[in-house]
């Protein structure tokens, strides 16, 4: 079985998935990291990567 997807339909999938679409409060921000996990490689890019998701 063959299935077809656009680009922007895998991209818009993979940002949806990784909580990038909106911002999540604070009260949320488990909900982002229980379901991919949060890096810190390089080193220092966690808080990063939490603010992308979320809001102060």
């Amino acid at each position: 079985m063959v299935v077809t997807t656009a680009r922007r339909q895998v991209l818009a999938f993979r940002l949806r998935r990784q909580h990038l679409t909106r911002r999540l409060g604070a009260a949320r921000m488990g909900e982002a990291t229980a379901s991919r996990g949060v890096r810190n490689s390089p080193a220092g890019s966690a808080p990063v990567a939490l603010l992308a998701r979320g809001s102060r």
